[in-house]
């Protein structure tokens, strides 16, 4: 789960309340969550913004410590297959995979654990996160604690 660049500059789109986000201010970056207008409270200026230019803004790519800081644990897992590796788990849902990073995010499988009579993960979400913000956002629409 490794990625060459640690930040990348977000799309305006991507911002919503609640979304964590540094901004360079005065020779250091401070980190924020969108509340409502916050670019306008920012700023002063009465107009939406079309982009954000580079440099001023900024949003850490998803890595592990965001990962655990939502609460999820690593540990050794024996999936069905009988394959052994490291996971996070976090209550009866388990991120099994970690895949690469691209231009996209970092894809990942999140899959709740098997019950007694049915030996099989099963998948409740595979597909790219950039983010914390993402990660957190998913983990409620799914029900992770």
């Amino acid at each position: 789960m490794e990625n060459n660049n640690k930040y990348y500059t977000p799309e305006i789109e991507e911002f919503y309340v609640g979304f964590e986000y540094e901004v360079y201010n005065w020779g250091g970056w401070m980190k924020q969550i969108y509340e409502q207008n916050s670019f306008l409270q920012m700023w002063g200026d009465e107009y939406e913004f079309e982009k954000i230019e580079p440099g001023y803004i900024r949003v850490k790519y998803l890595d592990k410590e965001d990962v655990e800081s939502l609460g999820w644990v690593v540990e050794l897992f024996d999936l069905p297959s009988g394959d052994s590796r490291s996971v996070y788990k976090l209550g009866h849902h388990v991120i099994t995979s970690w895949i690469v990073y691209d231009d996209n995010g970092l894809t990942i499988d999140i899959s709740t654990l098997p019950q007694l009579n049915n030996g099989s993960l099963n998948r409740v979400f595979r597909g790219k996160l950039k983010n914390k913000s993402e990660l957190k956002k998913l983990m409620k629409q799914l029900g992770i604690l």
